[in-house]
């Protein structure tokens, strides 16, 4: 499904809020095939989860990337 491509979460559970809170995505790590996102509430600042984008040969092709490159973890 190409609709769910470049999925973003706009709010994830909050453990120190104890509630689903908006989020704020800002970027951690980028590496050469890779970059790194961590989702922060934005209530309380707290980490609440992380997204990994596979980058392959083209560094613009975040916004295109494979639903199966890109992975949430929930904290």
């Amino acid at each position: 499904m190409t609709q769910f491509a470049t999925f973003r979460a706009s709010s994830l559970y909050c453990v120190e809020c104890r509630d689903a809170q908006p989020v704020q995505e800002k970027l951690v790590q980028v590496f050469p095939d890779k970059q790194i996102y961590e989702y922060l509430c934005v209530r309380c600042g707290g980490k609440v989860g992380n997204r990994e984008v596979s980058l392959g040969s083209n560094f613009l092709e975040e916004e295109t990337a494979d639903p199966a490159t890109t992975r949430i973890k929930i904290v």
